[in-house]
């Protein structure tokens, strides 16, 4: 807009009088050009003390008509600067719509500070794309008339403001921008901003390599200026990030700095803060609660030294949390009372409710049911909408729900329960902060579903008991959904805006209905409807292969064959809920593991990546289930819908029948052979795999992509890790391609044709996508997890991310696959040598919500030799007209006879999703009975065609 923009008199004029940083100072105003009125209101405006509402106002109304013309725009500054330092934002942005064209503001850095102000008014106000025209529009190019440094600070605040209604893409070319001129800053605040706000755009759009190089910069930067606090903030997201991987020596690393630096300080809150963090650190990598609440007492003790009372009670909660976790309830009630004690001294209502709940759950566990009540009768009386929609409320929840069970109202215990969780599913569903692509539950809102299924079972609802289980599975579809990279690469920038102001109204609309009267309430929950329908045309449009609708399990139940049985998995803590539900029933079992347990099963877990997983443990894991539920031998055809643990362990290599040594795998008969095996992550996904109707026409059958050799390497989530060659990888997509001989067009590509954008171009349209490659887990990003390709040569240094090699997860979603199936067989995780569950829930959910409705992959990385042998047979089964999972079944067993009968060598590559044969079937049984059924027929019309006198005879 400000492009080729000329200076007029009239502006020069405005200009000088404006005087601070002005454009030009060559030229004086003449006193035509100055109203005296202006020079009383600039006086009056800029004194806050003769500044208020009334005085505005009454400028606004007398001054209004005059204010637009060019000549009064000092006028206008005036009436801006004081709205806007009055906090009247909404008035600043109303203001700003009576203009018609920017271009008549003068060419000044006074413009560029009532521009600030109008944009961040904007933004205040929810005017979210205005804000982002304005910049584009205005102060961009308003800032290249000034300084380098003056047009980078517009954009780095452009790249922040595109950052926050999601725009990776374009946030990401404006900082970068401004990172060419870093060293133009003279402010060190400012490069620090810019590196931290690069970074983070870098790691949402899966760069984590680059992410980490601009935060070693900003943290040397930080230490050249000796600057401790930026130098401890960049430590501390070195440290995040390395424990979000469970690089843990690293981690740590990151860790000791930090303390040091803070030694150093010795400031009383940043201490309370590390040993925070230390406790943390060593509850999830070392799972030593003992060094964990030596550093929480710590913490403690420096938080209450420095008056640091939100931090305390923080710390206090993780205290009575840990000691409750290990069932030392004396402990854990000694310091509820030390919070109650600490909000009583300072008359902090909310804290002292939080404490109340503490001490009601803790005497209901320990069946101190009178006190628990007596509690109960105080949080009734008190004000329960002060406590936000947190962890407290799910904690309140289960205390009320609790306290109707034991007075036999299970159903208006239920009624509570289903409230908060149905409250809970749509906050999740519209949050902006679940970000990941794997959702992780509070322990706090487990117990609320896990009470909750627990009192549907007890009144034998067990449907609505199942249906609850599903949702929380479902739930990653929603952090699916508010993965900021996914919604970039689909949404244009008009809807990621949408997007961002729908979610914060749906936010301000459900806290306002928290405490709104019955009257008003009616009005919120419309306006709150329309804007969730709103919400969900976008998230449609993002996950457009996700099914919404509930599962109808009786219709899912008839689509099951005699010999078809669902075994449906819901873990919560030890406990274990398993649903066997076959066309002719459906009970739901209850198993419970005790901390033996637990550590049996992380130890099989840790050995199946090894060569010596022990099969008496496998045996005694089997029997630990199976025996429970009792699954008759005439189910040859199992779904499996794991959670948690049961992610890490494929049922296939579970020993049927009595087990003589650890290591005799030649002797055992495994489940393998008993039956066929394939997985799903819901009731939904099973549903719509059994649904699935193939496209029948593709340009290509089959494409496999086989690297070998890898032009870049390093690893993306470690770096100085470097993943080996693959020297059978090429072999195997070349004879896969070959033996598929009852498909017609075949193609693979090698090393050198294998790049991501012979992907992108080849993605669309075939029938089978094959990758003989490396592949890396991030395990609580799951989206950002990456399938390693290689890049085109004369592409090489480009810079473009849509042919870098790296395939992110959430890069399928824009492949429009429309695969019959995908294999990944790939040999390597980022997460050492084994894919964690939520690593399977983003690769599989990945594919599946992209279009594609089978995928094979491993579970653990394997040899090379075993992963060729194992697919090319695999293959070699479809080929025969085998369904996916029956095909699979046989290439282990031809392992298990012709190789090896270690489950660790063919135990990792499992079957998710539809398992329909990819071709026809030849078996003999079809042909015959095709050739009876066209027999029959023949003779039917023969005896039609006979003639009446023969036909009686015949009778």
């Amino acid at each position: 807009m400000l492009d080729n923009h000329n200076l007029s008199n009239k502006e020069k004029s405005h200009l000088s009088y404006l005087l601070i940083n002005s454009f030009d100072f060559n030229y004086s105003p003449t006193p035509s050009t100055i109203d005296f009125l202006d020079f009383y209101y600039y006086d009056h405006i800029f004194d806050p003390e003769n500044s208020d509402d009334h005085f505005l106002d009454s400028f606004k109304e007398n001054n209004y008509s005059n204010l637009i013309k060019s000549d009064k725009t000092v006028l206008l500054f005036n009436l801006f600067n004081g709205l806007f330092k009055s906090k009247r934002e909404y008035d600043v942005f109303r203001l700003s719509q009576n203009i018609n064209d920017f271009k008549d503001f003068p060419i000044s850095i006074n413009s560029m500070r009532i521009f600030r102000y109008i944009s961040f008014s904007s933004y205040f106000s929810g005017y979210y794309q205005y804000d982002i025209d304005l910049y584009r529009g205005s102060i961009i190019p308003l800032s290249q008339f000034f300084s380098i440094e003056e047009e980078m600070k517009a954009r780095l605040d452009f790249g922040v403001s595109l950052y926050q209604i999601g725009n990776l893409q374009s946030s990401m070319e404006q900082l970068e921008k401004v990172y060419d001129t870093i060293d133009e800053f003279e402010d060190f605040r400012y490069q620090s901003a810019l590196l931290n706000n690069l970074g983070i755009v870098y790691y949402y759009n899966g760069f984590f390599e680059d992410y980490l190089q601009l935060i070693i910069t900003g943290l040397d930067l930080a230490s050249i200026h000796n600057n401790t606090e930026f130098e401890i903030d960049f430590l501390y997201n070195l440290h995040i990030y390395h424990k979000k991987i469970e690089n843990w020596n690293v981690a740590y690393d990151y860790l000791h700095q930090i303390d040091k630096k803070v030694q150093d300080v010795g400031d009383m809150r940043s201490l309370a803060l590390i040993y925070q963090s230390y406790a943390t650190f060593y509850r999830d990598s070392h799972h030593d609660i003992n060094k964990s609440l030596e550093y929480l007492k710590l913490a403690e003790y420096y938080a209450r030294e420095a008056m640091y009372y939100t931090l305390l009670y923080s710390i206090i909660a993780e205290l009575i949390d840990t000691y409750s976790s290990i069932g030392d309830y004396d402990r854990a009630l000694y310091y509820s009372h030390i919070l109650l004690e600490e909000a009583v001294s300072r008359e902090d209502n909310s804290t002292m409710l939080f404490a109340y709940i503490k001490l009601a759950n803790l005497n209901f566990k320990l069946n101190n049911l009178e006190l628990a009540s007596s509690y109960i009768d105080i949080i009734r009386t008190s004000d329960v909408s002060q406590l936000r929609f947190s962890k407290s409320q799910a904690l309140l929840t289960s205390a009320l729900a609790k306290y109707e069970i034991i007075n036999n109202d299970n159903n208006e215990a239920i009624k509570l329960l289903t409230a908060f969780a149905n409250d809970l599913i749509l906050r999740i569903k519209n949050s902006s902060e679940i970000q990941s692509g794997h959702l992780i539950f509070e322990n706090e809102y487990l117990s609320v579903f896990h009470l909750l299924i627990e009192q549907l079972i007890f009144i034998n609802e067990r449907e609505t008991a199942i249906y609850w289980m599903d949702e929380i599975k479902n739930l990653s579809s929603a952090s699916f959904y508010n993965n900021p990279a996914l919604k970039a690469s689909i949404l244009s920038e008009s809807q990621l805006v949408l997007d961002f102001a729908l979610r914060n109204r749906i936010e301000r609309l459900r806290h306002e209905l928290r405490t709104a009267s019955d009257e008003k309430r009616v009005q919120l929950n419309t306006f709150l409807f329309e804007a969730i329908s709103e919400q969900n045309t976008l998230r449609r449009k993002v996950l457009q292969n996700i099914d919404l609708e509930p599962v109808n399990l009786n219709r899912l139940r008839r689509q099951l064959g005699r010999s078809d049985i669902i075994l449906y998995f819901s873990t919560f803590n030890e406990d274990l809920y398993v649903s066997a539900i076959s066309s002719g029933s459906f009970n739901i079992h209850h198993i419970t593991f005790t901390e033996d347990d637990i550590s049996r099963i992380n130890e099989i877990v840790k050995s199946l990546s090894s060569d010596k997983v022990r099969l008496t443990e496998l045996a005694w894991f089997k029997d630990k289930i199976f025996n429970k539920i009792g699954v008759s031998d005439r189910y040859t055809n199992y779904f499996i819908i794991p959670d948690g643990f049961l992610y890490h362990i494929p049922f296939e290599i579970l020993p049927v029948g009595n087990v003589s040594t650890d290591y005799s795998y030649g002797e055992a008969t495994y489940l393998i052979e008993r039956a066929a095996i394939s997985y799903s992550n819901s009731l939904k996904d099973l549903k719509s795999s059994l649904t699935h109707r193939p496209k029948r026409r593709y340009d290509l059958d089959f494409v496999g992509f086989g690297i070998t050799h890898f032009i870049n390497p390093e690893s993306q989530l470690l770096p100085g890790r470097y993943l080996p060659a693959l020297p059978l990888a090429e072999k195997e997509v070349e004879e896969i391609a070959t033996n598929l001989n009852r498909l017609n067009n075949n193609i693979f590509l090698d090393s050198k044709t294998a790049t991501e954008r012979n992907l992108r171009q080849k993605a669309g349209n075939n029938r089978i996508l094959h990758f003989a490659t490396h592949s890396e887990v991030f395990e609580n990003d799951p989206l950002y997890s990456v399938i390693y390709l290689n890049q085109e040569q004369e592409h090489r240094n480009s810079g473009d991310a849509s042919n870098d090699g790296l395939v992110y997860a959430y890069e399928l979603f824009q492949l429009d696959l429309s695969s019959e199936m995908v294999m990944l067989n790939s040999c390597e995780s980022g997460s050492g040598n084994y894919i964690q569950g939520s690593g399977i829930v983003g690769f599989s959910r990945a594919f599946n919500y992209a279009g594609v409705p089978s995928l094979v992959m491993n579970l653990w990385s394997v040899r090379d030799r075993s992963a060729y042998h194992l697919s090319v047979s695999f293959y070699d089964y479809l080929n025969q007209g085998y369904g996916k999972n029956e095909a699979m079944r046989k290439a282990k067993i031809d392992y298990i006879n012709k190789f090896n009968s270690n489950p660790t060598n063919w135990g990792s590559f499992v079957v998710y999703g539809n398992v329909d044969p990819i071709v026809p079937s030849r078996s003999p049984w079809v042909f015959a009975a095709i050739i009876l059924f066209i027999g029959g027929i023949s003779l039917i019309a023969a005896w039609f065609r006979l003639p009446g006198k023969i036909k009686s005879r015949l009778q």
